[in-house]
């Protein structure tokens, strides 16, 4: 659903909302008693009735391999998935709609350059699969050949199509152990990226390995990343497609990607008996996100993933005045909800933050 139509809804319901520039918050009460547990009843608001915006994830190198195989690998609305690579056999076994090689897929790039030179002669075919998108997910581990060589390639496609796009780059989880030249390649290529895309997550091996928690087997910790863009996708595809929910607006969402700063995202889940509001604490102190980071933004989107009819009005209020209270006054906060049949007995809490100036 338009947001604008479910915060007008709210009004006749007797809620009362604020609105400041951008800054969409949602306080008080509807006036009923703790006992009639006021329900979000989608199906009795005008459903958004504008165009579907089509989005496709990009997976790079050994991530599309990781995502595209994954078991939770599943997301509505989702128009397309794309994996790139540069050897044949990790793109046979990948289930996805669109694979692309680049290179004869025999011999490899033996440096960052050279992938990028075959990249290069592969943007005919990058461009053609992502035509007539309106967002991509990119998502590459940055090593020092495939993903420093190719993404800023695949970026810079988009960028000239001028598809609104959010990258998570990430370090190798043997980054540590790489030589000083390699390590020095992989943060060029990071860079690169950041200059060609609207929104970058820029994710540390220490990230990742704090997230996996230091007894983590070593499959857990190579899982982190796919796990986490699965939820980052499902997240914004929602927001952004959800039409018969409340979602927010295609110019909302770039408004928000254009934020400068860096982009951070946290994302948890808690049961039904435990309620919203854990999964939403939860979320705020994720190792990616943190209350700092979440301080320092200048624009959040909240994303809030249900089973059908079990989010209440006032649980729903009580998680925007949580996630507000830890934001910087004048910061815009975007709404997002979604009511799934999928959703086994969870609640789920995905932020965005995008402008962080400070950490």
């Amino acid at each position: 659903m338009h947001r604008r139509l479910f915060l007008q809804t709210l009004c006749t319901m007797g809620a009362v909302t604020v609105l400041s520039p951008s800054a969409y918050c949602t306080q008080g009460s509807t006036g009923t008693t703790a006992n009639s547990r006021p329900v979000l009843n989608f199906s009795d608001i005008p459903t958004w009735v504008g165009d579907i915006p089509k989005i496709g994830l990009v997976a790079v190198g050994v991530m599309g391999s990781a995502l595209f195989t994954n078991p939770q690998w599943n997301i509505p609305y989702l128009s397309t998935g794309i994996a790139i690579d540069t050897r044949s056999i990790c793109l046979r076994d990948i289930r996805t709609d669109i694979k692309i090689q680049v290179g004869d897929g025999n011999s490899l790039p033996v440096n960052a350059h050279e992938a990028r030179l075959r990249a290069l002669a592969a943007m005919p075919e990058i461009s053609n699969a992502v035509a007539q998108l309106d967002i991509v997910l990119l998502v590459v581990e940055m090593d020092d050949i495939d993903g420093a060589g190719i993404a800023p390639v695949i970026a810079q496609v988009l960028r000239e199509q001028k598809i609104l796009t959010l990258a998570v780059s990430a370090m190798p989880s043997y980054f540590n152990a790489m030589s000083h030249r390699a390590k020095q390649t992989a943060l060029a290529g990071v860079e690169q990226l950041r200059m060609r895309v609207d929104a970058l997550i820029q994710l540390s091996s220490n990230d990742i390995e704090r997230a996996a928690g230091p007894n983590a087997s070593l499959s857990s910790l190579l899982n982190q990343l796919p796990l986490a863009f699965i939820q980052l996708s499902r997240s914004i595809v929602n927001s952004v497609c959800g039409h018969d929910e409340i979602g927010i607006d295609l110019d909302d969402f770039q408004h928000m990607l254009s934020e400068k700063g860096d982009c951070r995202f946290g994302f948890a889940s808690a049961s039904l008996a435990d309620g919203v509001r854990a999964a939403a604490h939860r979320a705020i102190n994720h190792t990616f996100l943190g209350c700092d980071r979440l301080l320092a933004a200048s624009a959040v989107l909240v994303s809030i993933e249900s089973p059908k009819r079990a989010l209440l009005l006032r649980e729903s209020q009580a998680v925007f005045r949580l996630i507000r209270g830890e934001m910087a006054t004048g910061a815009q906060l975007h709404y997002t909800s979604t009511a799934n049949k999928d959703a086994a007995g969870k609640f789920k809490v995905s932020i965005v933050a995008n402008g962080i100036r400070r950490a």
